[in-house]
């Protein structure tokens, strides 16, 4: 389980600490290292999750059917509109904001759904008129650095992973020794990438690569392990969600908040 995080600067100590470099490099690529080397670890629990809602971190505003993400946003995890939580759309047209498209008019569900379908027996059933979930009615969709909403105005509150920095803006990492010793070997990694790239010819230089990258490769998948451990209370959370005497298919209308509580059998 990730806890605490430190900056990369410290990072980047470590690497001249092991390197004994003379050579300066510019800081600029360290930072894209090091983001390059936590996305290919890739674990949810190295991002910091963020919820808006609060001053420092508002709601997002509606306008005009769309809302401004975060800057620094790495996954959305769940959003609410106007109090209601939203699913992600499954329209082709969402997009489509002005309601027409080739002369044609293009528009949203009314409230009611008719269907008819043929089940695995061959037997024909006609789904009638029944109306939509009021949890279901509002959707979304993510376009480039905004959302696409099936609201005109309003607020949204998302919650999201983002890519945590320190307050200089550098990246912070898991102040973890697997996160801190592959970061470093990434760094190790490219750099002695780009000497043997100068002097392709030089076995010695090709040989410092392929250990540098084998070093890369062993840190990545400890880190990446690591990662995935769970505390003993994240377990009995999965434990109570494992073991259910009936399931519940709503819960993220609740936004997950329920899932993981343990069920109680009463007996009269």
């Amino acid at each position: 389980m990730i806890g605490q995080y430190i900056s990369i600067k410290s990072i980047i100590e470590d690497f001249y600490g092991d390197t004994e470099s003379s050579d300066l490099i510019n800081y600029e690529n360290f930072i894209r290292w090091g983001v390059e080397a936590l996305n290919k670890i890739g674990h949810p629990m190295q991002y910091r999750r963020r919820v808006t809602g609060t001053e420092d971190n508002p709601d997002l505003l509606i306008t005009n059917y769309k809302a401004q993400l975060p800057c620094n946003i790495h996954k959305i995890e769940q959003i609410s509109v106007n109090g209601k939580p939203a699913r992600y759309t499954t329209n082709s047209f969402h997009h489509l904001l002005s309601g027409e498209c080739c002369g044609q008019s293009v528009s949203y569900p009314s409230g009611y759904s008719e269907g008819f379908y043929i089940d695995g027996f061959g037997n024909e059933f006609n789904a009638g008129r029944f109306p939509y979930s009021s949890n279901c009615e509002i959707t979304y969709d993510v376009n480039a650095d905004c959302l696409t909403l099936s609201v005109k105005e309003g607020y949204v509150c998302i919650a999201y992973l983002e890519f945590p920095v320190d307050e200089e803006g550098f990246p912070l990492i898991p102040d973890e020794e697997s996160y801190r010793e592959a970061v470093v070997n990434y760094f190790k990694f490219k750099t002695d990438y780009i000497t043997w790239r100068k002097n392709p010819s030089s076995q010695a230089h090709k040989a410092l690569y392929e250990d540098s990258k084998t070093e890369w490769l062993w840190y990545v998948g400890q880190a990446s392990n690591k990662s995935k451990l769970h505390s003993v209370d994240q377990l009995e959370s999965i434990k109570n969600m494992l073991l259910r005497t009936y399931q519940t298919y709503n819960g993220h209308a609740g936004g997950f908040s329920n899932v993981s509580n343990q069920q109680r059998r009463r007996i009269k």
